[in-house]
């Protein structure tokens, strides 16, 4: 399986590692689906990240600095973040790119979001009703709680009792 979108190609071996998690994911799903749904996915994040590139340009350094900055002190040390990149194949510049990449799709995002007028109120009332009948119920538990006070003589036969 090979993803070719505007002329960047998506390798066969991260495409099917990412089916195969998303089939983990999802016990059940076909691998023809989760093909598709990585497919679908890849496509989307390059069409997103093209058109978040011409609206917002890059990502002042400064930020991107301070955003790996916040996620290297995660880590406990500075070994400890090294093995996770040997781990992953990943460099420090490529946690920079990626991080760069997801802050432009934000700002992005961010910047269309603010031009969506807000729902009318009869169309989130709407959609709560809808919502609500499609089963959105409060969870519910159940528990049972059993206690017997045993002796150490009695130990094993409370023990006996209790898992039948």
């Amino acid at each position: 399986m090979k993803v070719t979108v505007n002329g960047q190609v998506f390798d066969d071996k991260m495409c099917m590692m990412q089916a195969q998690r998303i089939s983990q994911e999802m016990p059940g799903i076909s691998e023809k689906d989760a093909k598709k749904q990585v497919s679908d996915g890849i496509i989307k994040h390059v069409l997103l990240s093209e058109h978040a590139q011409k609206e917002v340009g890059e990502v002042p350094a400064k930020q991107v600095d301070k955003e790996f900055n916040n996620f290297k002190s995660n880590y406990p040390s500075e070994a400890e973040f090294q093995k996770m990149c040997q781990m992953n194949r990943v460099t420090e510049d490529v946690i920079k790119k990626d991080m760069e990449q997801s802050m432009r799709i934000n700002m992005f995002v961010q910047k269309l979001a603010k031009t969506i007028p807000p729902a009318p109120k009869k169309v989130i009332e709407e959609y709560y009703k809808r919502d609500h009948k499609l089963g959105n119920k409060p969870k519910e538990v159940h528990a049972a709680h059993i206690v017997k006070k045993i002796t150490p003589q009695t130990a094993e036969q409370v023990f006996k009792e209790m898992c039948e």
